[in-house]
């Protein structure tokens, strides 16, 4: 759940940081579109070598995605493309150890609220239940990382705040 967590919030500042261009993926199309991709990453990614794994993986992508370049498509689709990217990266590497620091924006609570709602211990319970849930897991991990929200959380802040939201609801059903 981490891994993909992370992966998927990334999708947030691409979009509000890469600049369109309406020009196919020539070599230098794709050395303008490669350093904007990696220097957003390094404002989430710390490690370097993560940073460079990623980004490469994105770059390829969206060759793939996008073979008439970002202008081809809306902002929407955009969107939805670097949530896809996200969760194949997720999938398919190791990305449970990443480090990244997300700052805490509507959309990234959004993010953080489906990626918990999409773990398989949520998925017996009813939509009322996992939205208070989820709802609750983001304001916990609020207070606990006020600025931004660093990754991976660790097992122990993962556990505290599952305890304290479980105990919170619990409490509040036998009122």
């Amino acid at each position: 759940m981490k891994k993909t967590f992370l992966i998927v919030l990334l999708p947030i500042c691409f979009m509000s940081c890469i600049k369109r261009n309406s020009r196919a993926w020539t070599e230098a199309y794709y050395n303008k579109m490669y350093d904007s991709i990696y220097q957003i990453n390094s404002t989430i990614i710390k490690d370097d070598s993560e940073r460079k794994l990623f980004t490469a993986y994105e770059i390829k992508r969206l060759k793939t995605e996008l073979p008439n370049g970002f202008s081809s498509v809306s902002d929407d689709s955009l969107s939805r493309i670097f949530s896809k990217l996200g969760k194949d990266y997720a999938k398919t590497h190791d990305a449970a150890n990443m480090k990244a620091a997300l700052p805490w924006t509507e959309e990234t609570e959004r993010s953080l609220k489906e990626s918990f709602a999409d773990a398989n211990n949520m998925k017996k319970l009813n939509k009322a239940t996992k939205e208070q849930l989820c709802n609750c897991l983001v304001m916990k991990l609020k207070e606990i990382y006020p600025d931004s929200l660093r990754t991976p959380i660790p097992d122990s802040i993962s556990e505290k705040v599952a305890n304290s939201c479980i105990e919170a609801m619990t409490h509040n059903k036998k009122k």
